[in-house]
């Protein structure tokens, strides 16, 4: 069995700098995203049909399951490399000898005459059901605030992600790093895109990147004096931010990665019980998709990222795989060999190094679940809304705050969360009031409650 996690192919980019020229729509995938795709889905074809058997050289929905993230270029980039593992040919066939009244659709047109246009159509496609042989394999998807198996960092899904991303915020490192380039990238940068140097943060020079990459894969060139100093730097920060704020904690990996991973052992249980019979399963999502899951195997680190950038050979063994490129991809292996259930992972269609062992490229299954499920979480939901429940707890307990305390506690909650958490901003409000008409207003806002 398969699981497979991919980021999706070569978009346009999200962000203004540059006018974004000469892309039209922000985030689309483009033709080059689909081309890499497709030839990914090729690849999978020869190794996992011709090569291994794994799957039936027609497709078959009782052994493929595709999800995506509800964006169009995820879903597109599936479609695309579904394209390449059962490409044009593989399609259904019209049973023989059906009586062709049963083609058509009972659509009845004045504009044409259905029934000769109809059949100049079935004799252009003979026996198969679509044209050319093509082969629709079904992509399912969420709302992106109910995905917590492929956008669990999102905040939407997650409201802990606040708080766990604003530490990495407030941390040394953090300003470490800002410090280190606000005099020579930041100044550089905005000098170079005329955007004021108080805007300047590494954010923004992540969003800047992001631009010139996809000039990249539009055979654009780099504005006028783009240095390789500059690059080099755009670069690091790039492959660090969401390595850091997202998941530079271990905190932030064993929560995030809980929904998945655990999605992955089911999968490999019923796979070894004998009761699943999926036999290849594809995750298309984002760059943060394949950054979460490989923190969360301990393939990379921030650490081991911002060490490759100074040059420093880190005394730590192990694998450091850095910001994943478009259509880069994870295949998460399970192998029975002789009687035995062995895991193997691919980055990229490189096997590697499993179980803390740099040597094996296999691992036991039993230990790799147990390794699993000792990371994890036990209650994802629970944790993810722990805050909430923190912020609603310290306004049921209002004898224990000053008023202006519980309104900036509102305050922050209407920010954050919005309608679902207005209930909490009228509580705080008509408290506020009470107070204030019985003379017991507690001076002046003393700020946002940390929480």
């Amino acid at each position: 069995m398969v699981i497979e996690f991919s980021r999706h192919g070569a978009r346009e980019p999200i962000y203004d700098f540059l006018n974004a020229k000469p892309f039209d729509s922000k985030g689309e995938l483009t033709a080059v995203g689909m081309k890499q795709m497709y030839l990914l889905g090729e690849t999978l074809r020869s190794l996992y049909i011709n090569k291994e058997g794994l799957l039936s050289p027609t497709y078959d929905p009782r052994e493929i399951y595709v999800r995506s993230t509800n964006y169009n270029r995820t879903i597109l980039s599936a479609n695309s490399q579904l394209m390449g593992l059962y490409p044009l040919g593989t399609g259904p066939s019209i049973p023989d000898n059906l009586d062709k009244k049963y083609l058509n659709p009972p659509f009845k047109s004045n504009f044409t005459d259905f029934k000769t246009f109809t059949q100049n159509i079935d004799d252009k496609l003979q026996n198969l059901a679509l044209d050319q042989g093509f082969q629709p394999i079904p992509v399912h998807v969420f709302a992106l605030d109910q995905d917590p198996l492929l956008r669990p960092f999102d905040l939407a899904v997650c409201p802990s992600n606040l708080n766990l991303q604003n530490t990495q915020y407030s941390s040394k490192t953090y300003k470490d790093w800002t410090d280190m380039f606000k005099d020579n990238t930041f100044r550089e940068l905005s000098k170079l895109l005329n955007i004021p140097y108080a805007d300047m943060n590494l954010w923004e020079a992540f969003d800047i990147y992001d631009i010139y990459e996809n000039l990249r894969f539009s055979n654009q060139p780099y504005p006028a004096n783009f240095s390789t100093e500059l690059y080099r730097n755009l670069t690091f920060i790039h492959n660090v931010m969401v390595y850091y704020v997202y998941f530079g904690s271990e905190t932030q990996r064993r929560l995030l990665n809980t929904p998945i991973f655990n999605e992955i052992l089911r999968y490999f249980d019923g796979k070894i019980n004998k009761t699943e019979q999926t036999k290849f399963v594809f995750y298309s999502g984002h760059d943060r998709t394949i950054s979460m899951v490989l923190s969360g195997l301990n393939y990379s680190t921030p650490e081991c990222i911002f060490e490759n950038f100074l040059g420093i050979k880190s005394n730590k063994t192990g694998i450091c795989l850095e910001f994943a490129a478009y259509a880069s991809n994870i295949l998460i292996e399970l192998h029975e060999i002789n009687g035995n259930h062995e895991v193997m992972i691919r980055y990229n269609g490189i096997y590697l190094p499993m179980c803390g062992n740099m040597t094996s490229f296999s691992c036991n299954y039993d230990v790799f679940s147990q390794k699993v499920r000792d990371y994890i979480v036990n209650d994802f939901v629970k944790q993810c809304k722990k805050d909430i429940e923190m912020i609603n707890k310290t306004l049921e307990n209002e004898e224990k705050f000053s008023s202006s305390e519980r309104n900036s506690v509102a305050k922050v909650f209407a920010f954050l969360f919005g309608l679902i958490l207005g209930v909490s901003i009228v509580a705080g409000i008509v408290y506020y009031k009470f107070y204030k008409q019985n003379n017991e207003v507690a001076g002046k806002d003393s700020g946002y409650m940390e929480f």
